[in-house]
């Protein structure tokens, strides 16, 4: 069995498959990996000694796309740089350890492990340039982030940071994300969308603040450049072109060809439209009148608003009014004259439809003052502050010109079947037969409309107050130094809490020294909501209280591991017990969020691991008026310095609110592939 790596890098992973080999073994081996600790250990050949001596290792199961394929499990490791640093050729080992004894894998062949010599360079160069581009679009409000580096990175590299974006109404929006560019590549990708936030509340002022480069050890050879852009979706004007040709067709002794009709009508409408919403607008709105003309003006409306709109309208548009007109009107008559043909001009009465141009109250689809309302769906730019009445005239200019060419030359000889838009009685025996031409007709209309917007408040992120990310240190932090704006409490006198570059850096507890511990972070004992994101990775050297509040005098506050004579993670117990002995403690990497919202007393853990799908909803939760937070945050032991536990910890972050799912989903995302 053979896996190779490059020179100093920590990528790919070092898997073996547990397989069924069919022979009904699986259930107790897989029993005997869930109670063990796994250790990895790898010896140079050629020198006989180890290079990694039982080093923690992993066990983990395969998400399947297919409901239906079959569970796998594997043993994994990943290489720290440092046991990479030398080309050569080595023999590892998995030794898994519990009560029932040591089992040490492989068990038929030899594992051997080549590093390889690299082609991309082990230093950066002196300037380091990253870009980091924010496209903001509407659709809900959806923020596209993409940091571009100007090469290839060496390291998984994360750029953390807040995006604040202010609003004409309500809170500013604030997004607390980071962007990972993967190792050996050029770009990353996040997508965000808040889909309660109103993309249209956004001024487009924005900032950036608390921008930071991990892993560590880069900050002093990066330029980060910060890029952000706004894409509004603009009007459309469509004027419309509508040729109508219409034959008129004679029956008589000879043949008379038919005469077109012609008619152009290009017809963009604005409406002025009276609104409680100020409108930075210029709508096209093309309105529907229904006359005798027979007219179909179809309406194309844009209006994401349920409208009231009291109309009173009037219109002026081309009417066809059938009047009584003696008119001098040609009229070609078949005479029989001795064998010929000639017309013979006549003066004739006619009932005539005649276009006027008139002022007239017509019957419309929308009654005349009348309160209609409208649901119409309207992607308009529009800046709406809310609890306003600002009547907004927006005019919008309309040409209307209706221009209409008939040239109708029609010989009409008597006894005639004549089916044209021309109603014509005449003293001959004629058969009238009206034509309906659909036409549509623009109509020039001013509508005050009074319209009530509904306003959606912006979805507000909670802030990140407290970030103790082992990332930003290479070694443990000093006491009285200054983290978020909170003062840590750092006692080492045993030496057992230590650094670790593993995993881009992690606290480590090796032993049960009670005295040592780091401390620090916002007291939220009452009346606050929040959210703490925890990754840890517990030993079994001593088992108790992993996460714990600083001060016990008004609640008892724990989260991430307990023992009650037995491991366990995914605890939360925010002073009473959402989940204490659920879930049994192993050695893999967890990712745990934990949530209380002050406004229900309710609290809730969500959990993950880096190789696993993000959260769908939470594990546990719970209610009691009991309930609440913590008086700052305590690694590895309970305040009194009882109940230790022995672990890695990649970092803690507070926040000052309720995550949401989505939110979650997002964090796992980010921060999954630093811990595999």
């Amino acid at each position: 069995m053979e896996f190779n790596i490059k020179k100093n890098g920590t990528l790919p992973l070092l898997k073996m498959q547990v397989v069924d080999d069919g022979r009904g073994e699986l259930d107790s081996f897989m029993s005997f990996i869930e109670t063990s600790s796994i250790y990895f250990s790898m010896i140079d050949i050629e020198t006989g000694s180890y290079k990694i001596h039982l080093e923690p290792a992993g066990f983990v199961e395969k998400t399947q796309i297919e409901p239906n394929a079959k569970t796998e499990y594997y043993i994994y490791y990943k290489f720290p740089k440092k046991y990479t640093n030398k080309v050569g050729r080595y023999e590892g080992e998995f030794v898994l350890k519990n009560t029932d004894g040591t089992l040490v894998l492989p068990i038929r062949e030899k594992l051997n492990i080549n590093i390889i010599e690299s082609i991309v360079s082990e230093e950066f160069g002196e300037t380091y340039d990253l870009t980091l581009e924010a496209e903001i679009s509407s659709g809900s409000t959806i923020f596209n982030y993409t940091l571009k580096s100007s090469s290839p990175v060496f390291y998984n590299t994360t750029v953390n940071f807040t995006h604040t974006l202010q609003t004409f109404t309500g809170s500013s929006v604030v997004v607390t994300t980071g962007v990972t560019i993967n190792s050996l590549q050029k770009v990353g990708y996040l997508t965000i969308n808040l889909s309660g936030t109103n993309y249209n509340n956004l001024t487009q002022v924005n900032t950036f603040s608390n921008v930071r480069v991990s892993p560590i050890g880069l900050a002093s050879s990066v330029d980060i450049t910060e890029k952000v852009k706004f894409l509004y979706p603009g009007p459309t004007t469509t004027p419309t072109k509508t040729p109508t040709p219409t034959p008129t067709v004679t029956s008589s002794e000879g043949y008379i060809p038919p005469t077109p009709t012609e008619t152009q009508t290009p017809t963009p409408t604005v409406t002025v439209t009276k609104t409680t919403t100020p409108t930075v607008t210029s709508t096209q709105t093309t309105t529907p009148t229904v006359t005798s003309t027979q007219t179909t003006t179809p309406t194309i409306t844009n209006t994401k608003t349920t409208t009231l709109t009291p109309t009173s309208t009037q219109t002026q548009t081309t009417t066809i009014t059938e009047s009584k007109t003696p008119t001098q009107t040609p009229t070609p008559t078949i005479t029989s004259s001795e064998g010929s043909i000639s017309p013979t001009p006549t003066t004739t009465p006619t009932n005539t439809v005649t276009a006027t141009n008139t002022i007239t109250q017509t019957p419309t689809i929308t009654p005349t003052n009348t309160i209609t309302p409208t649901n119409t769906i309207t992607p308009t730019n529009t800046i709406t502050p809310t609890n306003t009445t600002t009547p907004t005239t927006t005019p919008t200019n309309t040409v209307t010109p209706t221009i209409t060419k008939t040239p109708t030359n029609t010989i009409t000889p008597t006894n005639t079947v004549t089916p044209t838009n021309t109603i014509t009685t005449t003293n001959t025996s004629t058969l009238i037969t009206p034509t309906p031409t659909n036409t549509i007709t623009p109509t020039k209309t001013i509508t005050p409309t009074k319209t009530t917007t509904p306003t959606v408040s912006p979805v507000i992120v909670p802030n990140l107050v407290y970030n103790l990310d082992a990332a930003n240190y290479s070694s443990v932090p000093t006491n009285g130094s200054i983290i978020s704006g909170y003062t840590l409490s750092v006692s080492n006198a045993g030496g057992s809490i230590s650094w670790q570059p593993d995993f881009g850096g992690l606290f480590r507890k090796s032993n049960n020294v009670g005295t040592d511990y780091i401390a620090g972070g916002p007291n939220y004992v009452t009346s606050q909501s929040y959210s703490v994101f925890m990754v840890y990775k517990l030993s079994a050297t001593s088992l108790g209280r992993l996460l714990n509040t600083q001060s016990e005098a008004t609640k008892d506050w724990l989260m991430g591991a307990y023992s009650n004579g037995l491991s366990k993670i995914n605890v939360f117990y925010p002073n009473f017990g959402i989940n204490l002995t659920g879930v049994a403690g192993d050695t893999a990497w967890h990712m745990d969020w934990v949530t209380w919202d002050t406004t229900t007393n309710t609290g809730k853990i969500y959990t993950a691991t880096p190789t696993s799908a993000s959260p769908s909803n939470s594990l546990y939760s719970g209610t009691s008026a009991s309930g609440g937070g913590f008086n700052q945050l305590r690694l590895f032991s309970r305040a009194a310095g009882s109940e230790v536990q022995t672990a890695d910890i990649g970092f803690i972050k507070v926040y000052d609110g309720v995550l949401s799912l989505s939110t979650i989903q997002s964090l796992h995302s980010q921060y999954a592939s630093r811990f595999i």
